[in-house]
């Protein structure tokens, strides 16, 4: 499925804007566990963020876009949902820059006003077939000395939610992990491509980048009881990877 799948889960399990008691726990999940990583992350690189920055790649419905944003940043968010940025806007401040696209001509736009200085992407690159293309573009609009940090799936969880059945189909026909379906239930189903660390670090290494953090972050004992019972406590959802650009 392609934006027409994403503008729909807009309307209501991405819309984490809502009252809190509205918001769909498992839509909460990479707020509540990875982004305290990625903000540390930021808050050991960045001493002074006035006048620095920072994109939102896949911002979704723009919550991580108002973190930033609140961190002092410049702030800019692209997804590829017009469903996504029309929510983002609704709720935004106004000085939030928002474009609807892809890595190409979107990044081009954005960049009219500079390089960022800092890109992180929650839960984006899994759903990208072409990940090495994407980080091309998105490594021309980093500043050198710049930083990136993203969130994509941990595959030892993965591997266990197939065995399981929770999220995750395998195609007709096919083995392994590397390309599943992931099941959103009656909201629709879409393709998921799944990497391990070190593939993400030959592309990063190819594009001049220095890795800096490799981290997985668990989920509670209560959160998995609700959301995931019967998966691994002591294995994390999340893979969260992040580098500096020094070439």
């Amino acid at each position: 499925m392609g934006q027409k799948f994403w503008d729909e889960m807009s309307k209501e399990y991405f819309d984490t804007h809502k009252n809190e008691d509205e918001v769909e726990l498992e839509a909460e999940e990479n707020f509540i566990f990875a982004w305290p990583v990625i903000k540390k992350f930021i808050s050991d690189h960045f001493k002074e963020t006035n006048k620095k920055r920072a994109l939102d790649f896949g911002c979704g419905a723009g919550k991580i876009c108002s973190e930033l944003y609140s961190m002092g940043f410049d702030t800019t968010g692209i997804d590829y949902s017009e469903g996504m940025i029309n929510t983002a806007k609704k709720n935004l401040d106004k000085n939030i820059n928002l474009f609807i696209g892809k890595s190409g001509k979107s990044l081009e736009i954005a960049n009219r006003d500079g390089k960022f200085d800092l890109i992180v992407s929650i839960l984006v690159f899994p759903f990208i077939k072409n990940i090495e293309k994407t980080l091309n573009n998105l490594s021309k609009s980093l500043n050198n000395g710049g930083y990136i940090c993203f969130v994509a799936f941990n595959k030892g969880w993965v591997k266990e939610a197939l065995i399981k059945g929770i999220d995750y189909k395998q195609p007709i026909g096919t083995e392994g992990i590397k390309k599943l379906i992931m099941d959103f239930g009656a909201n629709g189903q879409t393709d998921v491509f799944h990497r391990s660390p070190k593939e993400y670090n030959q592309i990063m290494k190819k594009l001049g980048y220095k890795k800096l953090i490799e981290e997985y972050p668990l989920f509670t004992e209560d959160f998995i009881s609700k959301v995931y019972p019967g998966m691994p406590k002591k294995i994390s959802e999340f893979m969260i990877l992040g580098y500096q650009k020094t070439a």
